[in-house]
Protein backbone atom coordinates (compact mmCIF):
# COMPACT_ATOMS: atom_id res chain seq x y z
CA UNK A 1 0.00 0.00 0.00
CA UNK A 2 1.46 3.53 -0.78
CA UNK A 3 0.78 6.27 1.92
CA UNK A 4 2.30 8.93 -0.44
CA UNK A 5 2.17 9.69 -3.65
CA UNK A 6 5.19 11.60 -4.78
CA UNK A 7 5.67 12.90 -8.21
CA UNK A 8 9.08 12.33 -9.59
CA UNK A 9 11.42 15.37 -9.33
CA UNK A 10 14.54 16.73 -10.92
CA UNK A 11 16.01 17.11 -7.31
CA UNK A 12 14.50 15.47 -4.87
CA UNK A 13 16.61 17.26 -1.94
CA UNK A 14 14.70 20.23 -2.83
CA UNK A 15 11.30 19.04 -3.34
CA UNK A 16 8.49 17.40 -1.41
CA UNK A 17 10.60 14.99 1.08
CA UNK A 18 11.43 14.45 4.86
CA UNK A 19 10.56 17.54 6.95
CA UNK A 20 8.21 19.20 3.88
CA UNK A 21 6.09 15.80 3.93
CA UNK A 22 5.64 15.63 7.94
CA UNK A 23 4.91 19.27 8.36
CA UNK A 24 2.06 18.74 5.62
CA UNK A 25 0.64 15.75 6.85
CA UNK A 26 0.27 15.95 10.62
CA UNK A 27 -1.95 12.76 10.02
CA UNK A 28 1.72 10.74 9.77
CA UNK A 29 3.58 12.84 11.74
CA UNK A 30 2.15 13.21 15.21
CA UNK A 31 1.62 9.95 15.76
CA UNK A 32 5.25 9.24 14.58
CA UNK A 33 6.30 12.10 17.54
CA UNK A 34 4.15 10.48 20.15
CA UNK A 35 5.74 6.80 19.25
CA UNK A 36 8.84 9.00 20.37
CA UNK A 37 7.77 10.55 23.27
CA UNK A 38 6.25 7.34 24.20
CA UNK A 39 9.48 5.08 23.52
CA UNK A 40 11.60 8.26 26.09
CA UNK A 41 9.55 6.85 28.96
CA UNK A 42 11.56 3.63 28.89
CA UNK A 43 14.97 5.12 27.36
CA UNK A 44 16.67 7.24 25.99
CA UNK A 45 15.37 8.76 22.46
CA UNK A 46 15.89 12.10 20.57
CA UNK A 47 14.50 13.60 17.57
CA UNK A 48 16.00 14.49 14.16
CA UNK A 49 14.56 16.49 11.69
CA UNK A 50 15.41 15.77 8.00
CA UNK A 51 16.25 18.06 5.77
CA UNK A 52 15.83 21.28 7.26
CA UNK A 53 15.56 24.71 5.37
CA UNK A 54 14.52 27.23 7.52
CA UNK A 55 13.42 28.49 11.21
CA UNK A 56 9.90 27.79 10.38
CA UNK A 57 10.38 24.73 9.89
CA UNK A 58 11.64 24.06 12.75
CA UNK A 59 9.08 26.09 15.03
CA UNK A 60 6.21 24.23 12.89
CA UNK A 61 7.71 20.83 13.84
CA UNK A 62 8.09 22.12 17.49
CA UNK A 63 4.58 23.60 17.53
CA UNK A 64 3.19 19.30 16.45
CA UNK A 65 5.44 18.23 19.09
CA UNK A 66 3.61 19.94 21.63
CA UNK A 67 0.72 18.74 20.63
CA UNK A 68 2.21 15.23 20.51
CA UNK A 69 2.99 15.70 23.98
CA UNK A 70 -0.98 17.55 24.67
CA UNK A 71 -2.79 14.47 23.33
CA UNK A 72 -0.60 12.05 25.29
CA UNK A 73 -1.10 13.91 28.64
CA UNK A 74 -4.71 14.19 27.47
CA UNK A 75 -4.65 10.27 26.84
CA UNK A 76 -3.34 9.63 30.46
CA UNK A 77 -0.17 8.24 29.02
CA UNK A 78 3.15 8.00 29.53
CA UNK A 79 5.96 9.50 27.94
CA UNK A 80 9.16 11.48 28.03
CA UNK A 81 8.38 15.24 28.16
CA UNK A 82 11.75 16.58 27.43
CA UNK A 83 13.18 14.82 24.59
CA UNK A 84 15.65 16.64 22.75
CA UNK A 85 14.97 17.93 19.08
CA UNK A 86 17.91 18.43 16.66
CA UNK A 87 18.16 19.09 12.83
CA UNK A 88 20.21 17.43 10.38
CA UNK A 89 22.11 19.59 7.75
CA UNK A 90 22.11 18.38 4.89
CA UNK A 91 20.99 21.28 2.17
CA UNK A 92 22.59 23.75 1.22
CA UNK A 93 19.82 25.77 2.54
CA UNK A 94 20.71 24.88 6.28
CA UNK A 95 24.56 25.10 5.98
CA UNK A 96 23.90 28.89 4.63
CA UNK A 97 21.82 29.71 7.93
CA UNK A 98 23.33 27.01 10.40
CA UNK A 99 23.89 29.90 12.93
CA UNK A 100 20.44 30.68 12.76
CA UNK A 101 18.83 27.41 12.89
CA UNK A 102 21.11 26.42 15.92
CA UNK A 103 19.50 28.44 18.12
CA UNK A 104 15.91 27.73 17.85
Amino acid sequence: MHYLTINKEENPFLGWRAIRISLERPDLFIPQLKAILRAGAYGKVAIMLPMVISAAEISAARNFLEQAKAELTQEGKEFCSDVPLGIMIETPAAAITVRELCYL
